[in-house]
């Protein structure tokens, strides 16, 4: 059968066809061997392939050049806002993810296309900075080496600032030093976001001072490009200042059932009052002391405005804790042994929020059973009465002691001090190590001053925590010998390099008694162990006799040691202490030891070990482990 020349075009047509798509698939160059048998992959011959034409799977095993980007003519603090800038720089920062889907040939010249488009986008770049006439030239080399030559030409410059504060803010020192400290005076560069930022913070401080109409009337910048000066122009009115409305109390939208406490209590957690200016810190703070006082699970605060009468009125919604909380919570210490502390509150006791709580803790070398009855003070925050009895045993070896006590106490707390003032009945049995009990009657006021400031630096805190305690008793007054003490501690966190910190902590402390062997063991000082002196053993140093240690007047240990942040939550320390109990300062023989330590950060508090050993001591030798666990600066 005779075909069609057209049919012969057709087949012409259609092998073409298939080339092109053979072509498409596999890049020019490509050589697969003849004798590939059925079914198996044709191997490329790397005899035959010339040196200018490379294989897809050679093009892959040979890495593109990375890519570089040099910015040349502009100030070093210039080039990071510039990069960021830049579809190169993206493609740069991606290009692990770009290399593994194209061959080297395909992804120079996509970063030769990103090169040509970055060139207009160095241009716009550089127009918020004050630099509308730059010149960029350059070149992208075939090892993808991008270079940009930049001329910033002149810039423009700020020729007349026009800012005013209208309304109730005009003479606000809070507005006027964030216009002072913006950067937008005459004679500077313009710089686009210092105008931006102006606007915000004085959008957001207006805010928080309670200027919630504030606006602003106009806000402009007019540029001359041919003179290159920029006018300024922005007129922020604040409208009127708002004051502190009424502040209720809402204690049944979260259950209808909840406790209710009395409106005067709850007033006490308030810390502004009706009528002064609005300040966003004071509103936060409210919510702050309503949630940490212990009594609420939850608590929502909403505002409503009154713009007729500029009032801000305050809701507070809260749900009561349940009446009774139970507590227990295992331990473990090298000088504890096991130990366990159970607890018990009732919080519902009477509408104004006095409470009853009671605690136990176990363990090997002491136990403590202590119950209080707390009475909030007018300001419910800061100030509290307790009412408590109690009961200590401590056994170690240094001396075994009962101590059974009832008295008063009143806590006061104001920023980062606090103060308590207590006073006790006291009736101790007490054993001096190897030696005859003996039993005291005692009724001793004590005063307590603290302070704590700290902030996180980094990995780890940056502050100090110092403590001062006086305490005594008279014989002349329901006591059986008369005393005076006095005790400083104090622990300084010093951060540095934001990874590392060194920790410094001591004690000082001094007695003058009437008779010092009828004092009993609770007020002598021992030294040794933990938060003491590491190294030796718990409350192993002091004063001794034929019998054994008596413990001693005075005291005296300190302790430097530098901590580094290892990796994750690990760090590591090197330490080293010294200190001792004594009865007089001229005599005192300071026991010194060194150590290492590690601490690691967990959920319930960092878990620390320490390594240490004496140092040319003639009382103790080998080394010491021990271990604590609890938050600490």
């Amino acid at each position: 059968m005779r075909q069609s020349p057209l049919f012969g075009l057709n087949r012409f047509c259609l092998k073409l066809l298939s080339i092109s798509m053979m072509l498409a698939i596999y890049p020019a160059g490509l050589s697969y061997a003849a004798d590939t048998q059925p079914n198996q992959p044709a191997a490329p011959s790397s005899q035959n392939i010339p040196a200018q034409a490379k294989t897809k799977t050679q093009a892959k095993t040979q890495a593109a050049p990375p890519l570089k980007i040099v910015l040349m003519g502009i100030p070093d603090n210039m080039k990071p806002q510039i990069l960021q800038e830049l579809s190169l720089f993206e493609e740069q920062q991606n290009s692990e993810k770009k290399s593994d889907t194209l061959t080297p040939q395909a992804l120079h010249q996509r970063l030769q296309l990103l090169y040509q488009q970055s060139l207009s986008e160095i241009h716009e770049a550089l127009k918020p900075i004050g630099y509308y006439h730059t010149e960029v030239t350059g070149n992208f080399s075939k090892d993808n080496i991008a270079t940009y030559k930049i001329n910033l030409g002149p810039p423009v410059i700020i020729k007349n600032v026009d800012i005013q504060i209208i309304g109730d803010g005009k003479d606000d020192k809070a507005l006027q030093q964030l216009v002072n400290k913006s950067g937008l005076t005459a004679g500077a560069i313009l710089v686009h976001a210092q105008y931006e930022k102006l606007k915000e913070t004085l959008l957001d401080k207006a805010t928080q001072k309670g200027y919630f109409d504030a606006k602003f009337d106009q806000n402009q910048i007019q540029i001359q490009l041919l003179d290159n000066q920029a006018f300024i122009i922005l007129h922020f009115n604040t409208g009127a200042r708002y004051h502190f409305g009424a502040v209720t109390f809402d204690q049944t939208s979260f259950n209808p059932k909840s406790y209710l406490f009395k409106q005067t209590f709850l007033e006490g957690y308030i810390p502004f009052s009706r009528g002064e200016y609005y300040q966003a810190s004071e509103f936060n703070l409210l919510q702050t002391q309503l949630s940490d006082s212990g009594y609420f699970k939850n608590v929502y605060i909403e505002t409503q405005q009154d713009s007729q009468k500029h009032l801000v009125n305050i809701n507070a919604k809260t749900q009561t804790l349940p009446a009774y909380e139970y507590i227990i919570g295992p331990g473990y210490g090298t000088e504890t042994g096991p130990r366990i502390l159970t607890g018990f509150k009732a919080r519902h006791i009477t509408d104004d929020g006095q409470k009853f709580s009671a605690q136990a803790q176990i363990s090997n070398i002491y136990k403590n059973f202590t119950a209080d009855y707390t009475i909030p003070g007018s300001n419910p925050v800061t100030d509290h009465f307790d009412i408590g009895v109690g009961q200590n045993y401590t056994d170690i070896s240094a001396y075994y002691a009962r101590d059974t006590f009832f008295g008063v106490e009143w806590a006061s707390t104001h920023g980062h001090a606090s103060r308590d003032i207590a006073l006790k009945r006291h009736f101790i049995v007490f054993t001096p190590q190897n030696q005859a009990s003996l039993y005291g009657e005692y009724l001793v006021p004590s005063v307590n001053y603290s302070y704590l400031d700290e902030v996180q630096q980094g990995y780890f805190k940056k502050g100090f925590l110092a403590s001062l305690t006086i305490q005594g008793a008279t014989d002349f007054l329901f006591s059986d010998t008369s005393f005076l003490q006095g005790i400083i501690n104090g622990k300084f966190s010093i951060p540095f390099a934001s990874e590392n910190r060194i920790l410094i902590s001591g004690q000082i402390g001094a007695t003058k008694a009437s008779n010092f062997d009828n004092l009993p063991t609770t007020y002598r000082f021992y030294a040794g162990g933990l938060d003491s002196v590491l190294g030796y053993s718990y409350y192993s140093l002091g004063p001794s006799n034929a019998q054994g240690l008596t413990g001693g007047r005075d005291i005296l240990t300190s302790s430097i040691s530098l901590e580094r942040h290892l990796f994750h939550q690990l760090s590591g320390l090197v330490l080293f202490n010294m200190g001792n109990a004594f009865n007089q300062f001229q005599d005192m023989k300071l026991q010194k030891a060194a150590g290492i330590g590690f601490s690691y950060r967990s959920l319930i508090g960092p878990l620390t070990l320490y390594i240490s050993k004496p140092i040319h001591s003639d009382i103790q030798n080998g080394l010491s482990f021990n271990f604590s666990m609890g938050w600490y600066l």
